[in-house]
């Protein structure tokens, strides 16, 4: 029970702080408070009373042709009321947005922390990027798009490495009525470092390939982006080939409810070579996912779900995969 405390002594600092800034007569600032209880099962097939408490919080700002946003998060999760079964997440983001005639550009930077606790098994790394986008509308139907993105991730002493990646993506872009279609070209280099006195080695490798996508969002939400690269890893013979899929849908049923359905999926081949003396390449995105989430509008603040969903995170070392499945009700309200 000692861990109630620490919750809400956690949440209670960050709602301080939104107040503060308030305070000071920041009036485009925005609170979210979530909750969500239910049942979480582990690989273990044992079952868990979770409870998750959520706080967002952010700010908006628009000036002519500039847009600025940040937003921060905080979630906890406890299993059973047991201290040492506990997790906690940490999201934080930042947009830098712009248009200058045909051209528009943003500007993104993400840093993502996680913890996991579960008996004597402690869990936790922490991942950032940096990115721009560009989109170049030659008319209003077909645009030229480029991205770049700086990645780095620290799975600190269980998966004994950090990674450091670049992403370039560049393609035409098509709107057909109200879909848009995208198909870019996606090249990817990284570097495997271990961490500090780990026998093992330095290594690095790319991902080159296609990556295509679709989307709609007016009567109902639609995206589909899927990715085929070949994989050439240090000390490979021949490539691998890895897929990812990423796939949401959305509808309104009727006035105040809503049904989302997002599915991530992941195909990453393991190597045949013995690679044991070597450290073994995992994307910052590797979970699979699956979500079903039947939402209800009370009013424009508050909202109440049920949701369904299923996780796997592919570890590297030791080769295992942290899986579970959670069946949940939520609150989500908006403060202000």
């Amino acid at each position: 029970m000692a861990v109630l405390p620490r919750m809400f002594h956690s949440l209670a600092l960050l709602l301080l702080f939104e107040l503060s800034l308030s305070a000071d007569g920041y009036a485009q600032f925005f609170t979210h408070l979530q909750f969500e209880n239910g049942l979480s099962r582990f690989k273990n097939e044992k079952s868990y009373l979770l409870i998750r408490p959520r706080l967002e919080l952010g700010q908006t700002v628009s000036e002519d042709h500039v847009r600025f946003k940040w937003r921060a998060s905080y979630q906890q999760e406890i299993f059973d009321l047991n201290a040492s079964l506990f997790s906690q997440r940490f999201k934080g983001q930042f947009v830098l947005s712009g248009q200058i005639q045909k051209l528009a550009a943003d500007i993104r930077f993400r840093t993502r922390y996680q913890h996991f606790q579960f008996s004597s098994a402690a869990y936790a790394w922490q991942s950032s990027d940096f990115s721009l986008n560009l989109v170049y509308r030659t008319s209003p139907s077909f645009s030229w798009n480029a991205m770049g993105m700086l990645w780095y991730r620290d799975t600190k002493d269980f998966d004994r490495q950090k990674l450091n990646a670049a992403v370039a993506q560049i393609g035409p872009g098509l709107i057909f009525q109200s879909f848009s279609l995208m198909a870019l070209l996606y090249h990817e280099r990284y570097v495997l470092h271990p961490v500090a006195g780990d026998t093992l080695r330095t290594t690095s490798g790319q991902r080159v390939g296609l990556s295509f996508s679709i989307d709609r969002k007016r009567d109902f939400l639609f995206s589909l982006n899927y990715k085929i690269l070949l994989h050439f890893h240090q000390g490979l013979i021949k490539p691998l080939t890895d897929q990812q899929v990423n796939f949401l849908f959305g509808v309104w049923l009727g006035e105040r409810w809503t049904f989302f359905l997002f599915v991530g999926y992941n195909r990453l081949p393991s190597a045949s070579e013995n690679l044991t003396s070597r450290l073994l390449y995992s994307p910052v995105n590797s979970a699979n996912r699956f979500h079903l989430k039947l939402g209800h509008d009370v009013n424009h603040r508050i909202e109440i779900y049920l949701r369904l969903g299923y996780e796997q995170e592919r570890l590297i070392r030791p080769a295992d995969r942290w899986q579970y499945g959670q069946l949940v009700v939520g609150l989500k309200m908006k403060v202000r």
